[in-house]
């Protein structure tokens, strides 16, 4: 797959990993569309192939030997798209042979309402369900006709409080109590054992400057500070301390479009920096036209992923290079060939140094010719 378009959530994202438990409250079905590699970012992908009237996308996954020769073993996968660009099936083989499949039903909002995963018998191996009527997120996973996992996430009262829950095989695991000020704003998040007892606490109220951040043992602080400029970028500084009393500091920076246009994350006192993402985009603020990753590993850099687009939103070039004591260590490349209709009819994954080469091939069906 190629690296995923990554979201202004992404400093909540890493934060709520703080808890291996906090995750849960979070679960939902993945869009089917991120299995899919295509010419466009995560976001547009359901409107080119709504625009390209797809009825189904068969691609075949082949892997190189290092002496160029194509290997024996492949996977092949046909994606089933309704008239709403709406991957609605899966169907996955290795070599001849069937793996699985997969439904999805959606609602009139386009949400996925439910996932059921079939075994190569036909047999259904497992269903997940969401629900989004009554509560924000009503999520619950069945497996051989028992619900084995349920995850509800419920909607802000009058009290500026909303209450998660999490059951496992029908009993509760887990309960979070959100807490809101009059700006909406989350001002504490306590997760309770099955029991009812306080397990963790995520303080998002700062302290004062100057005013020391004890170590606690079942308490996270989250401060935040915001500064607007006069272009109309907005800079967001989060600053967290977890249970090991380990200090994390966030730094998001939107422009006059409220996208983000930097990304960094840093370690310590001394902001040891772990990872960064730039964006740029065309003229309207909002079109990404290119995004840079850098990763670190104690400080040093491990790796660049380099990802550019036309300005009508089309993939031009994903470079990914590694390093080691600021030495390259290897790059991969990847690109995209067309056909005469200008569709992709391969997608080639390759790294010279290392011998590495892996090829996607498709077969678009559409509604105005049988096969491209």
């Amino acid at each position: 797959m190629t690296y995923r378009f990554i979201l202004a959530t992404i400093f909540l994202f890493n934060v709520l990993q703080s808890s291996a438990q906090l995750y849960k409250r979070n679960q939902r079905i993945y869009n089917p569309t991120v299995f899919i590699d295509l010419p466009v970012t995560e976001e547009a992908k359901k409107d080119y192939l709504m625009n390209q009237q797809v009825d189904s996308i068969a691609i075949s996954e082949y892997f190189y030997k290092k002496n160029g020769n194509r290997r024996a073993h492949y996977n092949f996968t046909k994606f089933d798209i309704n008239d709403k660009g709406q991957v609605v099936g899966i169907v996955r083989f290795e070599k001849d042979k069937l793996y699985n499949h997969s439904l999805y039903t959606y609602n009139t909002d386009g949400e996925i309402t439910q996932h059921l995963l079939y075994n190569k018998k036909g047999e259904i191996d497992g269903s997940a369900f969401q629900n989004f009527d009554v509560h924000k997120l009503d999520y619950y996973v069945v497996k051989k006709g028992d619900t084995t996992a349920r995850v509800i996430r419920g909607k802000k009262e009058n009290n500026l409080q909303s209450r998660d829950y999490y059951y496992r095989k029908g009993k509760l695991k887990y309960s979070w109590l959100n807490e809101y000020n009059d700006e909406n704003k989350v001002e504490q998040v306590t997760m309770f054992k099955g029991n009812g007892k306080v397990k963790y606490v995520w303080d998002y109220r700062c302290k004062e400057e100057g005013v020391e951040i004890n170590k606690h043992k079942d308490t996270t602080t989250m401060c935040t500070s915001i500064t607007e400029e006069e272009d109309g970028t907005t800079t967001y500084v989060y600053q967290y301390v977890n249970d090991k009393g380990e200090l994390y500091k966030y730094i998001n920076r939107l422009n006059k479009a409220d996208k983000v246009t930097h990304y960094r994350r840093l370690k310590g006192v001394e902001e040891v920096i772990e990872y960064e993402i730039d964006y740029e985009y065309a003229d309207d603020d909002s079109s990404v036209i290119s995004t840079l990753t850098k990763s670190y590993r104690k400080g040093n850099l491990y790796r660049v992923s380099d990802q550019n687009y036309d300005i009508d939103g089309f993939f031009i070039s994903l470079t990914v290079t590694f390093f080691k004591k600021d030495e390259i260590t290897s790059t991969y490349s990847t690109s995209f060939e067309y056909n005469e209709a200008g569709l992709p009819f391969r997608y080639v994954t390759e790294n010279t140094t290392k011998k590495y080469k892996r090829v996607e091939e498709y077969t678009f069906i559409t509604t105005k010719t049988s096969s491209l």
